[in-house]
């Protein structure tokens, strides 16, 4: 067995030449990608792992901003998973104290509503009441951001293929989730009109687009789904709607309504909800 003193290692890396090995242009590069520090590990981990790369890492200061907003964050959900017809105007009031001036912090709470006011149709009104206050306080960026969350959300839409609730439980589920999220914007724009938040202009695109697209070949499930959406915002805005525009044009989505009950590609459970949009047009 061979041994060395700490002398002879010493003398011996200081006397062997490292460019025989990889040469001189390897080295060079090797160098460049040490300073521009290439490597990029979120590229090579499947369980997306959180690393850090040391040049973007955070200072103090800016991680206990980052800490603070993701308090705030929490407690603006928080506010708004406690909220009431009651309670609505008290936590309004706190919810402009969270926000104070920090339009992206204002830009996560209109995410926030959104999401809970699509999918929580007993609380829609009141999501749509916070809505209109933050627009009082926040101008109209705050209705603009809304619609457009509205407009992403339809045309990002898409049919998931029919699970069997069974043997494909999680993507039944899936389903589930989609279409509450759809037809819950539907309510959510219906409450928004309501508040003035919405123009009948805008309305009148959507019972225009749902309305023709119920008169096209459609499979069954979407057929469903539209029909509901309809029935959703007629219940809610057809009182009002029907003050604000001409009687051609209402009368118009009433002879529509009749003539798509009629049809016989639509299944009994949607012309049972035909037929309760009629009853609101009597």
């Amino acid at each position: 067995m061979l041994s060395y003193t700490m002398e002879e290692v010493e003398q011996l890396w200081n006397d062997f030449d490292k460019t025989d090995i990889l040469g001189p242009d390897y080295i060079k590069l090797f160098n460049r990608i040490r300073v521009k520090n290439k490597f990029n590990p979120h590229k090579f981990s499947r369980n997306n792992i959180n690393f850090n790369n040391w040049k973007k890492s955070l200072s103090k200061e800016e991680e206990g901003i980052k800490n603070e907003r993701d308090i705030l964050c929490e407690k603006i959900r928080n506010l708004l998973n406690k909220c009431t017809n009651t309670n609505y105007e008290t936590l309004q009031e706190k919810l402009k104290e969270y926000i104070k001036t920090d339009i992206e912090l204002l830009n996560t709470t209109l995410d926030i509503i959104f999401e809970m006011a699509t999918v929580q149709a007993n609380y829609c009104p009141v999501y749509a009441k916070f809505c209109k206050y933050l627009w009082e306080n926040y101008g109209d960026s705050v209705k603009t951001q809304i619609l457009d969350k509205c407009k992403t959300r339809f045309r990002s839409h898409r049919k998931l293929e029919v699970a069997d609730e069974e043997s494909e439980y999680d993507l039944f589920c899936r389903i589930m989730k989609q279409k509450k999220k759809f037809v819950g914007m539907f309510n959510f724009v219906g409450h928004l009109y309501g508040l003035d938040m919405v123009k009948n202009v805008v309305v009148d695109k959507y019972l225009t687009l749902l309305l023709s697209e119920l008169e096209t070949n459609l499979d069954e499930e979407t057929k469903s789904e539209y029909v509901e959406c309809l029935k959703t915002l007629f219940e809610n805005v057809h009182s009002k709607l029907r003050s604000e525009i001409e009687d051609e044009k209402f009368n118009n989505y009433v002879e529509k309504t009749e003539g798509l009950s009629k049809k016989k590609s639509f299944t009994n459970r949607d012309k049972f909800k035909f037929m309760d949009i009629l009853e609101l047009f009597e």
